[in-house]
This record gives C-alpha cells, structure tokens and sequence, in this order.
C-alpha cells in the first residue's frame, strides 16, 4: 500500500510528460518549478534543481524587501502557482493546489529566480481531495481567515 501511495503522490506532481517517455517526467513552463520525477526498476526519484540562494523565509527575516524585489517575487511565485493550477496531463484536466505555501517554502536564486518547493502536500484539483479537507494539510501561520 506505501507503495501505490507514494506512486500517487508523484503522479500528482507531474505536469508534463517528455515526448510520451513514461520514465521521466517534469513540471516544464517558463518559470520552471525545478523538480524532476524519474522511474526505475527500484522506484521513484525526485530530482530537485540546486538554488544558490535563500529561501524567502531567510530573505525577509533581515527586515522589509525593497518594493521592486517583493513585485518581482510575488509575480513570479503567483505565474508558478498558476501554472500548476492550471497543469494538464494528456487527455484531461489537471491542475494541482500545493497547501503549504509559506516564506520557507519559496527558493530564490542569486540571479532572481524564484521557484516553490515542498511539494509533500500537493493536492488534485479535480480529483477527490478538493475543498475543506485540502485546508487541513495547509501550514496555520498562513492560511486565509475565511478558511
């Protein structure tokens, strides 16, 4: 069963297929989101690009961003949050919601790169786990007060 859990979550991760290749498989955009699934004999693997620079969370601990570098950080992270949003697999909707947005959860890189990490509580839009119980898995500090 830990298997098939485990194969269920990194399906939920994957966005894109390469050219029909079932062994790997990216979240591919512009704005990539800097995990690679791969699949073998022994299973699965997640490769995750190598940001040289803070998280958000390590950014803002030294006080307020100056407002151009908050603009770009926001624009990037909600162009990435649409995307997944709004990620297809061939031959039906897809979308994901990731639940944990938080600072410690939003790479920067030196050049301004900006990518989401984290994406253990990753949830199917259109699939079963939509509505009140995807809330459950969000960090408290920053899920909305309607919530």
């Amino acid at each position: 069963m830990r298997g098939a859990r485990l194969r269920g979550r990194a399906a939920r991760r994957v966005a894109v297929r390469h050219g029909g290749d079932t062994r790997r498989a990216t979240f591919a955009s512009q704005r990539r989101l800097g995990t690679e699934v791969c699949r073998d004999r022994n299973g699965l693997c997640l490769v995750m690009e190598y940001m040289d620079g803070p998280t958000l969370a390590v950014l803002v601990r030294t006080g307020p961003l100056p407002a151009g570098v908050a603009i770009h950080v926001a624009r990037e992270l909600l162009a990435g949050l649409g995307y997944l949003h709004a990620a297809r697999l061939p031959g039906r909707r897809f979308g994901l919601a990731h639940c944990e947005i938080a600072p410690e959860n939003v790479l920067l890189s030196r050049a301004g790169a900006v990518k989401i990490a984290d994406f253990g509580a990753a949830r199917e839009l259109s699939g079963p786990d939509t509505g009140p119980r995807v809330l459950k898995t969000a960090t408290a500090s920053y899920v909305s007060p309607s919530s």
